[in-house]
């Protein structure tokens, strides 16, 4: 599967005909970090095609030279087998190894299974150079159905406030890098997954975003619950003031997809199947908390909805007007979205 995918999908030849192809990370839609920009362009083509040659010559060497590892029944049916959900522990507050500041918080990532389709929720930091761009937000990433775009911070599914300071400016705070009391569980009988998480911090993003720590800041208390069903994810949040009271200016949030359009009923966005499972993922989303949802078509040109497997087609985006958050009495957001497992 993964030769095919590099022979499919990652090689193009189009891209430069005079030498019959290239790997292409970089045009028709797609997109990477700044690390790897197209200036890599034969590294990466002699990087990848190694990797492919000496991974084959193990595998010849191991097992049956050119012999098909397991028939394709049989690969999915492993699958089959593989556990639905995966929490994966990466450090548990106390963090005893580490003496750092960020050894009072969690990190982990869960894996979900969801018939043929795979998804990542990843609850760690991203570092100072990447925890404010969204593939490194704790929302759930799925390849051709939730890409995130590198080295962008647009708020796919996770609401951005906006904080009115004392002296009329605004500062963006987000529920981002500081995760406590990561938990979850299992309910086997329905299928269903409940994780859980608690921020007493919400990270102040500060320009420019690849160069600036996350700056953490006490004003806001946050509460996350996701849920996990077949066909459906569901994530509730909770903020309020952690004393007194605190100005939002607004809360905006916003959902990429594949999609080529939408419509919208109340609070509910139905996305029209167009025959393509890449991009027919996405059924639908309801929110909660947040104001009535727009649609836009993302223009062929733009740039800011590219993702590594590709361009989004259209983005919808939500909007809550200016608010005071008092302490005891959070506000609450709530996002469901649907979708094909395949």
């Amino acid at each position: 599967r993964v030769i095919a995918k590099f022979i499919d999908f990652w090689f193009d030849k189009d891209m430069s005909p005079a030498t019959g192809g290239t790997v292409n990370m970089w045009k028709k839609g797609r997109r990477t970090d700044a690390y790897r920009a197209e200036n890599r362009i034969l590294g990466e083509n002699l990087s990848l095609i190694h990797h492919l040659l000496y991974t084959t010559a193990i595998w010849n060497r191991v097992v049956m030279k050119d012999e098909v590892p397991m028939p394709a029944a049989d690969f999915e049916a492993a699958l089959g087998q593989r556990d639905r959900y995966h929490l994966i522990t990466f450090t548990q507050a106390p963090n005893a190894p580490r003496t750092d500041a960020y050894a009072a918080y969690d990190r982990k990532a869960l894996i979900v299974r969801d018939g043929h389709r795979v998804l990542t929720l990843p609850i760690v930091n991203g570092g100072r150079t990447l925890y404010a761009f969204n593939p490194y937000y704790p929302v759930p990433q799925s390849t051709f159905m939730l890409d995130a775009t590198p080295d962008l911070a647009w708020p796919q599914l996770l609401p951005e406030l906006s904080v009115t300071e004392a002296d009329n400016t605004v500062s963006l705070l987000k529920p981002l890098a500081y995760f406590k009391n990561v938990t979850g569980s299992e309910d086997a009988a329905a299928k269903r997954y409940t994780l859980q998480y608690h921020q007493d911090e919400l990270a102040k993003v500060t320009e420019p975003l690849n160069m600036m720590p996350p700056m953490a800041d006490t004003r806001i208390v946050a509460d996350t619950t996701y849920t996990f069903e077949p066909g459906k994810v569901t994530r509730a949040d909770t903020y309020a003031a952690k004393s007194g009271t605190v100005a939002l200016a607004s809360i905006k949030m916003q959902l990429g997809t594949y999609a080529q359009g939408g419509t919208v009923s109340g609070n509910v966005v139905n996305f029209a199947a167009s025959g393509d499972a890449s991009k027919d993922a996405v059924k639908s989303i309801e929110v909660t908390g947040l104001g009535v949802p727009t649609i836009e078509a993302v223009a062929a040109d733009n740039a800011q909805f590219n993702t590594n497997n590709g361009p989004l087609r259209s983005v919808v985006t939500w909007t809550a007007p200016a608010t005071t958050l008092e302490a005891g009495k959070p506000i609450s957001i709530t996002w469901v979205l649907t979708y094909d497992p395949m």
